[in-house]
Parts: C-alpha cells; structure tokens; sequence
C-alpha cells in the first residue's frame, strides 16, 4: 500500500479513492453553499437518500488518520445511515444537540459551511447513498442532490473482512490498537 499523502487527513478521501478505497465506519463531507447575488434562499432540510446497501464486509486494509482539533464549523450535521431509516440531526460547534430547526435563511450572496459527521448505525457492509438539501428560492421548492466530487453516490462501509486497523507512523504502516 503506498505512503498516505503529507498534512492533515483532509487529503486524505482523494487519496483512499485514487487508491480504489472508500472510507470504513465514519466519514466526514464539508459543503459549501453559497447564495445567489440577488436572491435569499431558505436552506430547510438535510436528507439521506441510501441507494443500495451490501452486507458482505468490505476487503482490504483498514487505514485511520488520526484528527485533532476544535470544531468551529457553525453548522454541523450528525448523519447516521441505515439501511431501514437514516436520521439527520443538528448540533452546535463543539458538539451539543440542536433542539431547534435546522432550518436559515441566506441572504444574498452569503455563504454557510455544513460539516455532515456520517457513520452507519448498524453493520451493514457499504452504503451507497446521497444527501439531498432542501432548499426555499425565489419562493420555489427545489432539492439539490449532495453527491462526491465526481458526482456520484458517496460510499461508507459499514464493517471490514479484517478487525485489523493501520495508521501512518514514523513513515511505514503499523497496526493500531484501538
């Protein structure tokens, strides 16, 4: 398996999938949304729409980049996938459940990150599936799919063949005691 790239684990998912891997358990999906110059938008809902679930476990070598550091990210999505029914729920930075709607406004030309913190509830073998945001413009109700950079479904094991887990350290792969 070839060295992880050099920095922080944000280069991470582009290096897995040039790899032919998909992330295992947990992966993390930053949105930028930006809203036109002349018209506000209402950003109402986020949803999850899982396309198609496997259930033999995924093969190969389970690799972890170890993150570190505060959330500052003012909206923030726990996404928790399944295969019956997935739930999406708002938190605060630094992690406390949002009782109220995760429903803003965006007024013209402002711009809002999402960070979705999506893990698998249960041990499903991969999930494919896509976020679908709904949103308030010009009065009208559209959805906008959420989908990776290459515009196709994102992909989350659920559970691998091999308990073993690798990290990066010292410049070889060493297994991990988690």
């Amino acid at each position: 398996m070839p060295p992880p790239p050099v920095g922080n684990c944000t280069k991470w998912s582009s290096w897995a999938a040039q790899n032919g891997a998909a992330p295992l358990g947990w992966h993390q999906v930053q949105i930028t949304l930006t809203a036109w110059d002349d018209l506000a938008v209402i950003v109402d809902t986020f949803r999850v729409d899982v396309l198609r679930v496997s259930y033999e476990p995924a093969q190969g070598t389970p690799v972890l980049c170890s993150l570190g550091g505060a959330d500052i990210t003012p909206r923030h999505l726990a996404v928790r996938i399944s295969d019956f029914a997935s739930t999406v729920t708002a938190h605060a930075a630094g992690g406390a459940q949002v009782d109220k709607s995760f429903a803003f406004v965006m007024k013209p030309g402002d711009t809002e990150r999402l960070m979705l913190d999506i893990q698998g509830l249960d041990d499903a073998g991969t999930y494919h599936w896509v976020g679908l945001l709904d949103l308030l413009v010009d009065n009208q109700r559209k959805t906008v799919a959420v989908t990776s950079a290459d515009g196709e479904p994102f992909v989350l094991h659920g559970k691998a063949a091999d308990a073993a887990r690798y990290g990066w350290s010292d410049g070889k792969w060493r297994p991990l005691s988690i």
